[in-house]
């Protein structure tokens, strides 16, 4: 064991031994700008013109695994020409921010998942029939939304007409849902509407309300 290294370009450091290196000091010509681990080095060949480093990084409190790196140089020749650092089992990155870390599949799904997030919106909504006169009775009336998307969660959507018992839809692929009320309706009412929004890996699921209302507006008649 041959201690801490000192600062140095590890270019430079060919003698056998274990070294320790440490974020105090300053190294040159690491594995991803690594700053602590262990170096070892060795010689072999006929002359000992051929010399290996091989360096594991240190885990940390909040980076448990420990990865380690090779690399050989040939000493016969002047100036010594070392071949690039090969990584052996090196982690992939889920924080997607390291450098020299092959990208996490599940992180670089998760992020997609994120940037394609949309939450509920209604894009249309009728009612049939479409106009009724002031103070009359509007026979068990239909309405129809659409959806920007369809429902991916096993809770059907439910809606309800005024303070009714809220009625569940079954799902679809088109995002389009028609109701009719099974009773008459007289006067402003209002259809409610939940659904399930599952969210995305950053944005926690939740159930969606929208409330459409029907109002009755004055029809004139000119005789």
């Amino acid at each position: 064991y041959k201690g801490v290294l000192d600062s140095c370009d590890l270019n430079s450091v060919e003698n056998s031994g274990i070294y320790r290196l440490s974020s105090n000091k300053t190294y040159t010509n690491t594995p991803r700008e690594l700053k602590t681990g262990w170096l070892i080095v060795f010689s072999y060949g006929s002359s000992g013109n051929s010399v290996t480093q091989w360096l594991i990084e240190s885990g940390t409190s909040s980076k448990k695994n420990y990865e380690d790196y090779l690399r050989t140089a040939n000493t016969s020749s002047t100036p010594h020409t070392w071949g690039a650092w090969q990584s052996n089992g090196l982690t992939p990155d889920t924080t997607l921010s390291l450098e020299g870390y092959p990208a996490d599949a599940k992180a670089v799904g998760d992020r997609l998942a994120d940037l394609s997030y949309s939450s509920f919106e209604i894009e249309s909504f009728t009612v049939e029939p479409a106009y009724q006169e002031l103070g009359s009775v509007l026979q068990y009336p239909t309405v129809k939304w659409k959806l920007n998307k369809a429902p991916t969660s096993a809770n059907s959507p439910t809606v309800k007409a005024g303070n009714n018992t809220a009625v569940a839809l079954p799902l679809n692929k088109s995002g389009t849902y028609t109701f009719t009320a099974q009773q008459n309706i007289q006067g402003t009412t209002a259809f409610t509407m939940t659904v399930r929004d599952e969210g995305s890996p950053s944005v926690p699921a939740n159930n969606v309300t929208a409330t459409f209302r029907l109002i009755f507006s004055l029809s004139l008649w000119c005789g």
